[in-house]
């Protein structure tokens, strides 16, 4: 007797002990009565031992079968859960997305929704590529691209994301052997940390309530990488001009002090940069929703 044959007897007789109807357990199991008694019937002789008392009214179970009916229920439930298994293995999207996005916010933001991403469509591949460059969805073969900018972007299909604050910070070393900063104009005695890229601009623009007061930052330390002007900042080098999410732990942990933080310099925004639906994989469409919910209320 084959290990199949002994588990299709052992599932048949779960059956009908729950139904407690040869027809019902035929009807639910999609097979005839008359097989459902064959597999009951070899069981019971395969095992030396009496199973179910069957009359015209009723099936009864003995107390052997009882016990018996108790492995066989634990197996059932596990060859259900086995093939529940494989049936949502088969339901679940398969492929690969490309995704481009700036290197920090890649890094800060981005990177932490696509781990539970992956972990619950786990047949898909992310190819990420972090770049500060301009994207061209053509050039670049990517399905999905993140910019950062002050304005919406110039491109057909696009979905806001984030609002990302950006503010001046220090250390406190630094700021206790320099001249206090009360004043946007302060800031031309001071050490700035500024970011220079395609998105930004030399000035600082500041804005309190109706008070609106431009500084033309000269910077001794330029980045195109705000993990460089975190790191100078924490290290004491002088002001540096960073985005919110950057500094959450430095703040908490006292390592960096806000300057001047009645003062507002211009907000950016993320946007998803997407391609036209039929051309989107159902992996590209999920993940591009996971990303507008996750980030559009961060």
């Amino acid at each position: 007797m084959q290990q199949g044959e002994n588990l299709l007897a052992m599932y048949i007789f779960s059956r009908v002990v729950e139904q407690q109807s040869f027809s019902q357990a035929a009807r639910i199991l999609g097979i005839s009565t008359a097989s459902v008694s064959r597999e009951i019937a070899a069981l019971e002789k395969r095992l030396a031992m009496k199973l179910l008392h069957r009359t015209t009214r009723k099936v009864t179970v003995t107390e052997c079968g009882q016990q018996y009916y108790r492995y066989c229920e634990r197996i059932s439930a596990q060859l259900e859960h086995a093939e529940d298994f494989i049936q949502q293995m088969h339901s679940q999207p398969s492929g690969q997305v490309r995704l481009m996005t700036p290197v920090t916010y890649g890094c800060q933001c981005i990177v932490p929704v696509l781990q539970p991403f992956m972990q619950h469509h786990i047949h898909v591949r992310v190819d990420l590529d972090l770049s500060d460059r301009e994207p061209d969805m053509a050039r670049d073969d990517i399905d999905v691209a993140i910019v950062v900018r002050q304005r919406p972007p110039e491109y057909e299909l696009f979905r806001p994301l984030s609002v990302i604050h950006w503010g001046l910070y220090a250390s406190q070393d630094y700021l206790a052997v320099n001249p206090p900063v009360t004043r946007p104009e302060h800031l031309n005695s001071h050490q700035l940390l500024t970011f220079h890229g395609t998105a930004h601009q030399a000035a600082l623009s500041f804005r309190h309530e109706k008070k609106r007061v431009e500084i033309n930052a000269v910077s001794r330390f330029r980045a195109n990488n705000s993990m460089a002007l975190l790191t100078a900042a924490c290290a004491g080098a002088g002001i540096a001009c960073l985005p919110s999410y950057m500094v959450h732990q430095a703040l908490t942990d006292g390592i960096l002090q806000p300057v001047l933080p009645g003062w507002q310099l211009p907000s950016y925004q993320s946007y998803l940069l997407l391609k036209q639906p039929e051309q989107r994989s159902s992996p590209v469409t999920w993940l591009c929703d996971m990303l507008t919910e996750k980030l559009s209320h961060s």
